[in-house]
């Protein structure tokens, strides 16, 4: 139950595997699991936060 993938950072990594088996439609794993951090922008954009709020919310250590 464990995958293995290549990461571009950390290299290969183990991560947990999907607990379904699903004859129809296999189970893919196309990315690595993120980064600490690396979607922080886009999911802060989706909650509606402009450019300026994300770099407020940076530049006083929130971020």
């Amino acid at each position: 139950m464990i995958v293995q993938m290549e990461h571009p950072v950390a290299g290969l990594v183990k991560s947990l595997a999907f607990p379904g088996f699903l004859s129809d439609t296999p189970v893919s794993y196309r990315l690595p699991p993120p980064r600490l951090g690396e979607h922080t922008e886009q999911v802060l954009a989706e909650l509606g936060y402009d450019g300026a709020a994300i770099e407020k919310l940076r530049a006083t250590g929130v971020l």
